[in-house]
């Protein structure tokens, strides 16, 4: 309809390039870590998530188009998969 529903950041190459050498670095720290403390991450950022779950919710149902309990239900899925993943890194 014309409407504007998001904003998009552009990036160039470099910008691509500087994401990746990022990632790349961080992952040797994250590696290094113990995975007691990736549980605790990952779980924090499940907390967050889950506390501004309206907020993550109005996005998605603007940007989707679909229905509020509809956008609920995927940022509640997201909270399940962090807290699973936080979970998975005990054994590590």
């Amino acid at each position: 309809h014309g409407e504007t529903i998001a904003h998009i950041c552009h990036g160039s190459r470099k910008d691509f390039r500087d994401a990746v050498e990022s990632a790349t670095k961080a992952f040797s720290s994250w590696s290094g870590i113990t995975g007691y403390l990736r549980g605790q991450i990952l779980y924090r950022m499940a907390e967050m998530l889950e506390s501004r779950r309206e907020e993550f919710a109005a996005e998605i149902q603007v940007t989707q188009d679909v229905t509020v309990t509809t956008a609920r239900k995927e940022v509640d899925a997201s909270v399940d998969r962090l807290v699973r993943f936080a979970g998975w890194t005990r054994g590590s």
